[in-house]
């Protein structure tokens, strides 16, 4: 019999500790739920178990596209070409909407399969059989333009759109959100463990003893939580251990490398990452850059919005005192407004902070108050 044991708790246990394993990187967690081989493979879920993060579609804790199987009489034909099926969704846009209010919501199927081949269905024109295939579909442009996706707008540049669409990944895009979720999708999971050399533990571990524990990006020191120091590849060759193609970067920055879609990192890593920036001094930040670089990168829509729109720059992991005496932290903040932005959805933090007096917003009621 197979034992299937969650060790997130632990992990997150070590981690606070600063205790030394292997380097994380090279650790491939598998899925331990059913549902996440059920999701990978596509599942048909009852669309009012499936709920909306921060304009994400979420199911079980688990950020989740929805398409249509049945493609009927042009299976065969968007099996050559996907751009002429039907499209996937990755947020609440008004097309979802409109499916919601006609009750059709029963044609989709949830997945978290981010290799961008969908299994669909359908009856052969030639000899009306069933017939079984897998498409590359396309991105649906409501969805971007909803969370405003890498600039997306319904209304914005034409050339800026179709760079975005045409260029749109389901990793990087999974990635981009992960802190909003508690849970990796498969294949990133796999994707993270990949060809590291036999030492590589040991270097890696000498590399971040050797500068302090220190990230060269944003030059916060992790010698507390040494899990979340990682080292990268500059050339993203994992054998190449060449001294000069080796750089020590914090989990956040490291993730925000180019090339680096399998990165997951979770919210609680966030706040905590930011939490020793702010106890260091690097944060707040002073210019709208600053914000970018330092925020978790799935702001950055509605912090392009607010930077256009010339808004007061906000605080990056601001932490306000509760009634208790704990400490909340806010993703972003205008203390003297007392406005914030929360990625998190934990209802008793939710309801201190507006007992205190803020103005309390998710990412995309931000957003949609500028669509």
């Amino acid at each position: 019999m197979r034992l299937d044991i969650n060790w997130t708790g632990l992990i997150k246990a070590r981690e606070q500790m600063g205790a030394e394993l292997a380097d994380l990187t090279r650790v491939s967690v598998a899925p331990i739920d059913p549902i996440d081989v059920a999701l990978d493979e596509g599942y048909e879920v009852s669309l009012d178990d499936v709920v909306t993060n921060n304009g994400l579609l979420e199911y079980e804790g688990r950020q989740i596209l929805l398409y249509i199987q049945d493609h009927g009489w042009r299976c065969k034909e968007a099996e050559k070409d996907g751009s002429v099926g039907k499209k996937y969704h990755i947020s609440e846009c008004k097309t979802l909407t409109e499916m919601r209010a006609n009750n059709r919501f029963e044609r989709y199927v949830a997945t978290h399969n981010i290799s961008g081949v969908f299994k669909i269905h359908g009856i052969d024109r030639d000899t009306r059989e069933n017939i079984d295939a897998e498409a590359e579909l396309s991105v649906c442009k409501n969805c971007l333009a909803n969370i405003r996706y890498e600039g997306y707008s319904s209304r914005g540049n034409w050339e800026i759109k179709n760079k975005v669409f045409s260029t749109f990944s389901l990793t990087e895009f999974f990635t981009t959100y992960s802190s909003f979720f508690t849970h990796m999708p498969k294949r990133m999971a796999e994707t993270a463990s990949s060809s590291y050399s036999a030492d590589w533990a040991e270097l890696s571990k000498k590399i971040r003893h050797d500068c302090g524990y220190k990230c060269n990006s944003c030059r916060v020191t992790l010698d507390t939580q040494k899990a979340l120091l990682h080292v990268h590849h500059k050339n993203a060759v994992k054998s190449d251990n060449s001294p000069a193609n080796l750089e020590p970067l914090c989990k956040d920055c490291h993730r925000k490398q180019v090339d680096h879609s399998h990165m997951f990192v979770l919210h609680d890593e966030m706040k905590l990452i930011n939490h020793l920036r702010r106890k260091q001094g690097i944060l707040p930040a002073k210019t709208w850059d600053d914000v970018l670089a330092l925020a978790d990168q799935g702001l950055k829509a509605l912090l392009l919005i607010y930077k256009e729109h010339n808004l007061d720059i906000p605080e990056v992991g601001y932490e306000i005192a509760s009634d208790s005496g704990a400490m909340i932290s806010v993703d972003l903040a205008w203390p003297r407004k007392k406005s914030c932005i929360l990625i998190s959805r934990d209802k008793e933090n939710r309801k201190q902070l507006i007992d205190a007096g803020w103005d309390v917003k998710e990412a995309q009621q931000a957003i949609n108050e500028y669509q």
